[in-house]
This record gives structure tokens, C-alpha cells and sequence, in this order.
């Protein structure tokens, strides 16, 4: 696992992560995306909401799917990448060529600040 040089916290005191473009409010469940709430589905939800809360590290496909999904990885890459692509369809500007939700060839993915 690769972790950022500066760790940074983007989490305020009531759990409102701030990216910029995108917030995701964990207490209220929202995700608003230039400041209209855009609807969620649960598990794209929880696998943004672990991305929030660790900002700048890689995470590969099966360390996500164990700690949203709470089981074993192994084979179900496809899980993960379908849900990418639903959060990215969200907050991402460009989905084709993403920002914020980056892919780390050959490790897995990250959630990044997008400076202004």
C-alpha cells in the first residue's frame, strides 16, 4: 500500500468531506456534486465514503471489495471496477478521464484533491 508524503485531512467536524467539485456528507448519507445532491446507490456509496476517508492511498481492487463488501477479494474485480465506474459517472466531470478517482496501473485506485 502506498501512502501519501503529507497526509491530508479533508474530513470536517460533521463528517462532510470536501474535494472541491464534490462533498460527501457521511452523516445526512449525501453526496452532492456542484451543489445539487445526486442520488447514490448504496454500495457505490460505502466504497466513496472508505475512498473519502482515506485520501492520496492506493488501494487495490481486493483490499477495496474486503473492506466495503466485508469478504474475501479474491476473483471479484469486476465488482469493484463496475462501482468505479458508477462513482466516477458522479462526481467526475470527464468519467472518461478522470480527476479525482484515479487509476494507479498495475495497483489499484485512489481518491484525490483536485486543486482549484
Amino acid at each position: 500500500m502506498v501512502t501519501p508524503a503529507t497526509p491530508v485531512r479533508l474530513e470536517d467536524s460533521r463528517g462532510r468531506y470536501d474535494f472541491g467539485r464534490f462533498v460527501l456528507d457521511e452523516f445526512s448519507g449525501t453526496l452532492l456534486v456542484d451543489g445539487k445532491e445526486v442520488p447514490c446507490p448504496a454500495l457505490a456509496y460505502q466504497l466513496l465514503l472508505f475512498l473519502c476517508k482515506h485520501p492520496g492511498i492506493v488501494f487495490s481492487k481486493a483490499q477495496l471489495y474486503e473492506e466495503v463488501w466485508g469478504m474475501d477479494g479474491l476473483g471479484d474485480d469486476n465488482t469493484v471496477m463496475v462501482h468505479i465506474r458508477k462513482i466516477r459517472e458522479r462526481i467526475e466531470e470527464d468519467p472518461g478521464n478522470p480527476e479525482y478517482l484515479l487509476t494507479v496501473r498495475g495497483l489499484g485506485y485512489k481518491l484525490v484533491k483536485v486543486s482549484p
